[in-house]
């Protein structure tokens, strides 16, 4: 019996590695990368740049998964409002449409950032209620996904760090 294939965008980041190591036990494991391959600890490792559309699309249509977890993200620090924009809100719009143009399942990784803090805890019908570029661009993340793929799963996480080993 042959396993399933699974794609999870930003392997060479932080929770994707990890995610990547779990995932190769049950799945047929493919793992985007942008600039560090090194980083993909299990499964087969892909370039990916997320920002191009046209990429984002040949590379779901040729490895054909049957689910995909959106992990690729620029955090707070890691680049300008602009490309944190085109790599959280654009980026992840391409891969909902096309991970829904192959008829797999997304789980995609937003964070508790879309919301100020100030009302917790928040219920999942709460409007976003972003203060910052980071939270403004994952809450506008959160609506393409769900606009170009209606059966996607959201999953908010909070803060996650960790030694870079």
């Amino acid at each position: 019996m042959s396993k399933k294939r699974l794609l999870i965008t930003g392997g060479s980041g932080y929770l994707g590695r990890r995610l990547t190591m779990k995932a190769v036990e049950r799945f047929e494991v493919y793992a985007t990368y942008h600039r560090h391959a090194e980083q993909i600890k299990a499964g087969r490792p892909v370039p990916l740049d997320i920002t191009n559309r046209e990429e984002v699309f040949r590379v779901i249509a040729g490895v054909k998964p049957q689910a995909v977890i959106h992990t690729a993200a620029i955090n707070p620090g890691d680049g300008s409002d602009a490309r944190m924009w085109a790599v959280n809100v654009e980026g992840s719009r391409s891969v909902a449409e096309a991970t829904a143009a192959v008829g797999a399942r997304l789980v995609h990784v937003s964070s508790d950032s879309v919301h100020d803090g100030r009302h917790a805890p928040y219920p999942d019908e709460v409007a976003p209620s972003p203060i910052n570029a980071y939270g403004r661009s994952k809450a506008a993340a959160e609506t393409a996904v769900i606009s170009a793929h209606p059966e996607a799963t959201i999953v908010r996480t909070s803060l996650i760090y960790g030694l870079t080993k």
